[in-house]
């Protein structure tokens, strides 16, 4: 079994929606870069089944990662019901474990609280496992960490390939 993770995290930074909506249709784009299991993804279901019934998003469409980012908004508990600004916008999204690599990948930006971590409050993870067809050349992976990094500009980050119980790191920020 091979795992390949990508994480990076951020301190507080508030921003606008549209912004975030670019920034994720860029990155979602970087993500093609790494092979047809990471071209086609769908929003995760409570079940497999429910999950591969549902719609594929488009990531290039801005009005469907619109869409995703405003279904993961945080929201009061008690009446009246009210977005909580501060804690930003998250989504994930799975391949439909394609081609026998099973990817999932999360993000939760535009947070800016004073009660939550100062170093990680935004974060992104693209975690991928298989049996094989997973990019193995350190240099792809590292090439698509990079542009993650640039795209959200993280504090810290690390890029790393497990292989049974040998893990090493691809890069790191």
């Amino acid at each position: 079994m091979i795992e390949m993770n990508i994480q990076l995290y951020w301190g507080p930074k508030a921003e606008e929606l549209e912004t975030l909506v670019l920034k994720a249709i860029e990155h979602l784009a970087e993500m093609k870069g790494l092979g047809p299991p990471f071209e086609t993804w769908v929003r995760p279901g409570k079940s497999r089944k429910i999950a591969l019934a549902g719609p594929v998003i488009n990531p290039t469409d801005p009005e469907e990662v619109r869409m995703l980012f405003l279904k993961g908004r945080n929201w009061t508990d008690f009446p009246p019901r009210t977005v909580i600004p501060e804690l930003g916008y998250h989504f994930g999204l799975w391949n439909r474990a394609f081609g026998d690599v099973d990817a999932t990948f999360s993000i939760r930006c535009g947070v800016n609280s004073e009660f939550l971590s100062q170093d990680a409050q935004n974060l992104l993870n693209l975690r991928a496992a298989a049996r094989e067809g997973l990019p193995s050349d350190d240099a792809a992976i590292n090439q698509v960490f990079l542009r993650f990094a640039d795209v959200w500009k993280p504090q810290s980050g690390r890029a790393w390939i497990k292989r049974m119980a040998a893990e090493h790191t691809v890069a790191a920020l």
